[in-house]
């Protein structure tokens, strides 16, 4: 991303930036995927909705964003 001027920098990183909602489900998510494939499962449900590779994937994309 390009910004114009460095007084731009904080508001980009606050709007970019995961919320404190998306980190705790990312890391319920993880969290999950641990125990669900020590169990041998693929997908499964968490908290009714299907929890698939690629739900995972993202979850660990919105924490690797917090965490660069």
């Amino acid at each position: 991303m390009l910004l114009i001027h460095p007084s731009h920098v904080e508001m980009v990183n606050t709007v970019f930036s995961p919320t404190p909602e998306e980190l705790a489900w990312a890391a319920d998510i993880l969290q999950s995927a641990g125990d669900a494939t020590g169990d041998g499962q693929g997908a499964y449900t968490r908290n009714g909705q299907m929890v698939d590779e690629a739900i995972v994937k993202r979850a660990r994309g919105i924490l690797a964003r917090a965490n660069p």
